[in-house]
């Protein structure tokens, strides 16, 4: 059962039988967003709830984007979001933000990029 609201998260997917994480990362972008990553670098691993999934969440941090147009799937109903760094963290702070991979994607890229964020 999912959760019975919108949610603010960062673009994910299920892989592919066969399919590494870094090519189910480069299709969900575009699938998602409409953009396509010149590249993608490893951010974070971890496991969404390791007591009872054996699921593994791979972060990647896109860079080099170009805008391609999406390939949503039928049902996908999704809506661009793009809001300052600054604010995504507000968002965090205050809630907006829920979803798990979403504040651990944002919060590892301000981890490692907390000196030239401030």
């Amino acid at each position: 059962v999912s959760v019975d609201e919108t949610l603010i998260e960062l673009p994910a997917g299920t892989r592919e039988p066969d399919e590494s994480s870094e090519a189910t990362a480069h299709r969900e972008l575009i699938e998602e967003t409409g953009y396509k990553a010149g590249q993608l670098t490893l951010l974070h691993q971890f496991f969404l709830s390791p007591g009872i999934l054996d699921e593994r969440m791979v972060l990647f941090l896109a860079t080099d984007l170009c805008e391609v147009g999406t390939n949503r799937e039928i049902g996908e109903e999704i809506e661009n979001l793009v809001v300052p760094f600054a604010d995504a963290i507000d968002m965090i702070q205050d809630g907006r933000i829920q979803d798990a991979k979403t504040i651990v994607g944002i919060l590892s890229y301000h981890q490692l990029h907390r000196t030239e964020l401030r």
